[in-house]
């Protein structure tokens, strides 16, 4: 019978963690133990939980015929104990003949019967609560521990994020939907060099340029009404010093909790000034190549033309696309293009004359390298048309002169021979 009761103890547990098939498996075994026994009581009992067990896995043929043996065990409990009472006054009837006997006699019967069915009923009530308070005991201790598991996890989970909140290399920052800020990192206390005990409460347009103020409910408005936002924000740091930040910006709206915005932002303010700066330079160097006498083109290694900022002949933006070949005459573009080819293959500059259309240039090509090959290459034409013709007219100045002086030496010979 102990064995049993282990078995039924064991086969109700696996039945609250939610595993039938085992609970089944040990209420069986209790059950065919209890047979080899007259303890009615715990029989019954398995049988209830085996009951439970076979509903809950929907074998309910099974569970009907479960529900029957019960039935009949309480019936012969009943019958048994019954029985027993009735022999008992019988005999006492038969020792007794008298008819006040019979009245005490069936009078003490019905008593007895009435103090059995009261004894059965609240036995089975008690059996029932000890059971359900063993259960539920069970089941509450369970649950504890699943939740000292979970808080545990979610302890460990919180000061994982808020070291990696704490960390960042980024700027991180809340605040609520209206501007007021709620929480920074130390990343962001650090690019502002304002200290984090300061910034709680303070509205996020205190820290803008003046300029910049009237800006702020448009961004809080469109946070609000989009869920996030993105763009470029200037902002002053504690020494007055401004700050280019690039924030990304999400409306969180947490359950039973009030809705609030988290920023995550990076300091570009490096980036910007030498945006800046690259766009002054590109400006610079745009003004230059507008209005410097020599033509500025940036050629890919098959002699196709990018960019041009002006032509003699051609409308810059029209040829913007063609081959360099195609704007010379058949030997000057085989020249042009093994010098191309040339300065491709060596990364070294190389300097060339041209002709297009009567029109002498000294053209300069320049390798432009990127991750060690030459992806452009950048060609200075200069006009030298006139120094050209100059060279022409001093050397045929020079060859005239030449044979001024020859035919002058012939002269001064026969007339030297002519006066001896």
């Amino acid at each position: 019978d102990t064995l049993a009761i282990l078995y039924d103890d064991l086969g109700v547990a696996y039945y609250i963690n939610q595993l039938p098939d085992s609970a089944s498996h040990y209420l069986n075994m209790a059950l065919n133990l209890i047979n080899k026994g007259r303890n009615i009581q715990q029989k019954m009992s398995i049988l209830r939980h085996l009951g439970e067990v076979q509903k809950h896995q929907k074998k309910y043929e099974l569970y009907a015929t479960t529900l029957e043996e019960q039935l009949r065990l309480r019936d012969d409990a009943f019958t048994e104990q019954l029985t027993g009472a009735i022999t008992s006054a019988e005999l006492q009837f038969n020792e007794k003949d008298s008819t006040l006997q019979m009245q005490q006699i069936e009078g003490n019967r019905k008593e007895l019967i009435l103090a059995l069915t009261l004894a059965i009923v609240t036995l089975g009530i008690l059996v029932v609560f000890i059971l359900w308070l063993r259960r539920n005991n069970r089941y509450i201790n369970a649950r504890k521990e699943e939740l000292k598991v979970a808080y545990k996890k979610l302890t460990h989970s919180e000061k994982l994020y808020r070291q990696l909140f704490e960390n960042s290399l980024g700027l991180i920052c809340t605040h609520t939907p209206d501007g007021k800020v709620i929480t920074v990192n130390k990343a962001y206390e650090d690019t502002l060099k304002v200290p984090r005990q300061f910034l709680r409460g303070k509205s996020i347009s205190e820290l803008l340029p003046s300029k910049y103020k009237n800006f702020f409910p448009d961004y809080l408005r469109e946070v609000t009404d989009k869920g996030e936002t993105e763009g470029w924000i200037k902002v002053l740091n504690g020494e007055g010093n401004e700050l280019v930040l690039r924030y990304q910006n999400r409306m969180m709206v947490p359950e039973n909790a009030e809705p609030f915005i988290i920023s995550f932002a990076q300091d570009q303010t490096e980036i910007f000034q030498n945006r800046v700066q690259a766009d002054e330079e590109r400006r610079r160097l745009q003004t230059v190549m507008k209005n410097s006498p020599d033509i500025f083109s940036i050629l890919q290694p098959d002699g196709v033309i990018k960019y041009m900022n002006r032509s003699n002949f051609f409308n810059a933006e029209e040829i913007v696309g063609k081959s360099v070949m195609q704007l010379l005459s058949n030997d000057e573009g085989i020249n042009f293009y093994m010098n191309l080819k040339k300065t491709c293959e060596s990364a070294m500059p190389v300097q060339i004359e041209t002709e297009l259309k009567d029109r002498h240039y000294l053209t300069k090509l320049i390798p432009i390298m990127k991750d060690n090959f030459v992806k452009e290459v950048l060609s200075i034409n200069t006009e030298v048309t006139e120094i050209k013709r100059a060279q022409i007219a001093l050397k045929k100045a020079k060859e005239e002169a030449e044979e001024s002086n020859r035919l002058k030496t012939i002269f001064l010979g026969s007339l030297s021979h002519e006066v001896r």
